[in-house]
């Protein structure tokens, strides 16, 4: 595939985890694909991938992914984007603050024949936190 088409297959797993299309974002992910996300020690598997996600996307509620930039060479896709959402719903002990949240990230992703083999997720947990009132922010 071309730098623009994994760009593409890029944007169109963001678009299937924001319209929660779980048919889709198998279709994305090769059946042999491995998860890394910051936060979460390992390696994972789709299901490993889909219960850790699932956890996060129950606790913030409207989430929507917006891509600010790409970089692709050969199989490789980088991703710098953010993601939008309302933390309605207990995270790790927090109760919900119902605050609007926009976290900072970083994806790369490594794609053959067609599908996604490597996905690496980077969120900025620190802005994350103090977003929601758990930590103070900087003064």
């Amino acid at each position: 595939m071309s730098t623009e088409a994994n760009k593409a297959l890029t944007a169109q797993l963001f678009q299937a985890i924001d319209a929660g299309d779980m048919a889709k974002l198998q279709g994305i992910y090769s059946d042999d694909a491995k998860f890394t996300m910051s936060g979460v020690p390992g390696t994972m598997d789709f299901n490993g991938f889909m219960q850790a996600a699932g956890a996060f996307f129950t606790a913030f509620s409207k989430g929507r992914h917006v891509i600010k930039s790409q970089l692709a060479e050969g199989d490789r896709v980088s991703t710098y984007l953010e993601w939008h959402a309302v933390h309605t719903g207990p995270f790790n002990g927090i109760p919900a603050s119902n605050k609007p949240v926009k976290i900072p990230a970083i994806t790369n992703h490594s794609i053959s024949n067609g599908k996604i083999t490597e996905h690496i997720a980077m969120i900025d947990a620190l802005s994350l936190m103090q977003q929601i009132g758990a930590i103070p922010a900087a003064a």
